[in-house]
């Protein structure tokens, strides 16, 4: 029984479309160790939850790695959450958002200020 790896390439050329493919095996030993990597990923520290008790407030939290888009406008102001910078809205329904430990945290409320949400952030565990 033979054990391989199979590689596939397709050569590329600019004036022509690919029409032929070449293929090779590269033996490996039956004892094959392997390592699962994502590039680009990094360990990321436990997500913050919201404390017991605290109703009509949304936590969401998105790994940083994963934003691609800037914050919300309606984000304009600048508050000090947890120890560091972060972001409030302007206008209802109130929200928050913030960076901390390779997330981007934000929370919302239809019936809590600014100011009551950052204490809410603030007894994140």
């Amino acid at each position: 029984m033979a054990i391989g790896l199979v590689i596939s390439s397709w050569p590329v050329s600019s004036a022509s479309v690919p029409s032929a493919r070449t293929s090779f095996v590269i033996p490996v030993s039956r004892a094959v160790v392997t390592t699962t990597i994502s590039p680009g990923l990094i360990p990321l520290a436990r997500q913050l939850a919201l404390p017991p008790g605290v109703i009509g407030v949304d936590l969401a939290a998105i790994p940083d790695q994963l934003l691609n888009d800037q914050p919300a406008a309606r984000l304009r102001i600048g508050v000090n959450i947890r120890f560091t910078s972060g972001l409030a809205s302007v206008d209802a329904p109130s929200e928050i958002a913030w960076t901390e430990s390779g997330y981007y945290y934000w929370l919302r409320s239809p019936t809590l200020s600014i100011s009551q949400l950052i204490e809410v952030a603030s007894a994140l565990r």
